[in-house]
């Protein structure tokens, strides 16, 4: 069997079993874009992000016998790791956390090629609603982060933040409710009332 066909799991079992230098490589080809992604968004620093990331991938090395089956994926205990080496990195820098999305990812290319009011207003509108983002703290964007950006599951989210369902469900909600009030107050409109 390829290396490449092994789950996620089982390329774990590998590298706690016998150190198998292959396994732990293609661990790092899997999640080094979906990680290094997240740690962007939390800490809007590219240079801090990569330092996280090759701390994240230097404990999956040094300490990977800390991952058992019981705990979840191997992708949720590496996402866990790296969002409490951010938090970490925020403690000792004593700087607020704030979330970055490149307008370009919000508009599409033919909105961007025209220069008319309405595309003007959508990038206006859109910088608006990252401004509202920064607003949340830390624990929600976290939770929006992984939830909305990686399309990662309510129990996914549970099991890296350590928290139940219900809490992850109820914090979503709140993060929802908050967003609205934020974007009503600036006069955007939301899915609700007719607008984006």
């Amino acid at each position: 069997m390829s290396i490449v066909t092994l789950s996620d799991e089982e390329l774990m079992i590998n590298l706690q079993t016998r150190h198998n230098r292959a396994s732990f490589d293609q661990l790092v080809e899997r999640f080094k874009k979906p990680l290094f992604s997240y740690l962007y968004r939390y800490l809007n620093r590219a240079d801090i992000a990569e330092d996280i990331l090759q701390e994240v991938f230097i404990r999956l090395w040094t300490k990977n016998a800390q991952w058992s089956e019981k705990k979840g994926s191997v992708k949720n205990w590496l996402f866990q790791i790296g969002i409490n080496l951010c938090r970490d990195y925020w403690r000792k820098m004593k700087h607020e956390v704030s979330l970055s999305v490149p307008v370009e990812t919000i508009i599409s290319h033919d909105d961007q090629a025209a220069l008319s009011d309405a595309v003007l207003a959508k990038k206006q509108m859109a910088k608006k609603v990252i401004e509202t983002l920064k607003n949340l703290d830390a624990e929600q964007r976290e939770i929006l982060i992984l939830s909305y950006y990686h399309e990662f599951s309510q129990k996914e989210i549970a099991d890296v933040l350590q928290i139940t369902i219900k809490a992850v469900e109820r914090r979503l909600a709140r993060i929802r409710e908050t967003l609205k009030h934020i974007l009503k107050d600036q006069g955007i409109k939301t899915a609700q009332d007719g607008g984006f």
